[in-house]
Parts: structure tokens; sequence; C-alpha cells
């Protein structure tokens, strides 16, 4: 690798070089791809520059370009992790000397603050999602706890009917390829609760049957939230489904993975112990579940 790549050696080289043979072997195809997109902000800039031109002041200014993209401040500050890597990378190969992403100024991020429905929300908002395409999802999100993810990946065969436990162990990212978690707490057994496994019961007759009309072959491998061609929903049009249903029902307008939110605060306030509700999560310490998803 450091044979291929030198000084005279573009950034774009750069960045390929690092993905093909850093991120491709050790991380999975969702990180791949989110960290392949992200790149792509400083490479309509940067990527024809030599590496021995490539400067701090000029990276600085094409983070200031960034930002006029109107890109937020949470995703330019994802996007300079990414190059710090890039150049670590670099660094490591014999390629650079030092680090230029160091002591860049970005813009401040600012952080969101999850946004919990109430009891009477979450009742409402199941009324409504109820026998439409986004009861599946929301169902699964506020009395599961499952991650947008998950739900996406979700496989008749993850569901166990006789011991009324659904399997989480994988996840679907940008663009929307299925990844298994890197941490073994993301992989977990659940215990479904009982109005769920009568949902999921009712929701695999009705879906065998519309496969059946047009001709569609169902079996364990079916996903249980897709389309009618049992192609599978992308995590943009799950949102927009979600926000338009809040809209248009005056419901207050949350993101769809506050519904994790509002699942870990109600199970924390009905006397779930932290230890296990971190579990059901899929956290890797009970600390991330008090700090970051129960809101009293």
């Amino acid at each position: 690798m450091d044979a291929l790549l030198n000084g005279n050696s573009t950034f774009l080289e750069l960045v390929n070089g690092w993905l093909g043979y850093i991120v491709k072997h050790d991380y999975s195809k969702a990180t791949y791809a989110s960290y392949s997109s992200k790149l792509r902000h400083l490479l309509q800039y940067v990527g024809h520059i030599k590496l021995n031109e490539l400067t701090r002041e000029e990276l600085q200014s094409i983070f200031v370009l960034i930002e006029m993209e109107k890109i937020s401040p949470n995703t330019i500050g994802n996007i300079y992790s990414i190059t710090k890597k890039v150049f670590h990378f670099a660094i490591k190969m014999g390629v650079m000397k030092e680090n230029i992403t160091d002591h860049l100024v970005l813009p401040k991020r600012k952080p969101y603050v999850p946004k919990v429905y109430r009891k009477l929300e979450v009742t409402r908002l199941l009324s409504l999602t109820k026998g439409s395409k986004l009861d599946i999802p929301v169902t699964l999100a506020v009395n599961v706890g499952l991650r947008r993810g998950e739900i996406l990946s979700l496989q008749w065969k993850d569901i166990d009917f006789v011991h009324n436990t659904i399997l989480v162990n994988k996840g679907t990212s940008a663009p929307d390829v299925d990844h298994f978690p890197k941490s073994d707490s993301s992989i977990r057994l659940l215990k479904l609760p009982k109005k769920v496994g009568n949902m999921l019961k009712d929701h695999l007759v009705e879906q065998k049957n519309s496969f059946l009309k047009f001709g569609i072959t169902h079996d364990v491998n079916t996903l249980l939230f897709c389309k009618n061609d049992a192609t599978r929903y992308n995590a943009t049009s799950l949102n927009k489904m979600f926000k338009k249903l809040l809209i248009d029902n005056k419901l207050p307008i949350i993101r769809f993975h506050d519904l994790r939110h509002t699942y870990a605060t109600m199970a924390h306030n009905n006397g779930m112990p932290v230890k296990h509700l971190s579990r059901s999560l899929g956290h890797s310490t009970p600390a991330i579940t008090v700090e970051q998803y129960v809101h009293i």
C-alpha cells in the first residue's frame, strides 16, 4: 500500500486507499457506505489535489464551504472525524508527517434533545397507525424499543411464535444494506409483549394472503415491514410516512427514533430495572441508557 501512495498521490487516491484497505475489511457495509457518502463533500473540492500540496489552511477553507452548503454542524463534525482517520492512515503509511486536520475550527455541534411522547399521545399514535403500513414499525419501536434499522431488517425467521420471542441480530443503513451489529450487546433475544405477538400473527396472515394474490413468494426470509412487491422500505421513506402521519393528525412532531426514547422512558417509569432496560435496548452499558435514553 505504501508503495502505491506517495506525496504525489491525490487526496482522492488516499481516500480510495483507506476505504479499500481499512474500512472495507474492518467495518460493516453500512459504515463503508456512510463514510464514502460523507467524504464526497470533501472530494468535490480537494479530491484532485496532491497530498504534498494540501495544507491545513486549505482544508479549513473547505470546511467553511461545506458549512455554507447548509449542512448541519453534527454532520460536519462527522465528516471531520472521518477525514481525521483518513489522514491518520496517511501518516501510518508514511505518506504524510502530520495530520493536517488537527486544530481545524468547526461550527459548534447542536445536541439534539429527544422529544418523548406522553402516554395519551402514544395511545393516540397507536390507534392512528392500527391496520396501516406504519402499524408494524411504530408498534415495534414504541412497545419493544427497536431501532429503525433493526425494524427495517426484521425477517419472519427472527420471530418465534412458540416462545414469543424476537431475535434482533441485524440492522440496515444507507444505502439500505443489511449489516450485523459490531457489538455483542446489539444482538439480543427479546420477549414479545403478548399484544405485539398477536398483532404480528395477524400481520403474517394478511401478508401471506396479499403475496399469494400477486403471485409473490413468501417464506421465512420475507421482511416483516416491506412493500407490496416484497422489497424493503428505506429509512427515508419510513421517516417521510411517519412525519406525514404526525402532521396530518396534528400530533407533536418527533423523529421516528424518538419512539425508542419514548419506550425507554415509559419502561423506566413503569419500574423496569435499568440493567434489564439497557439489555433490551442493546446498549453496551446501563450508563448509556440512563444518560441518553431515560427522560423523566
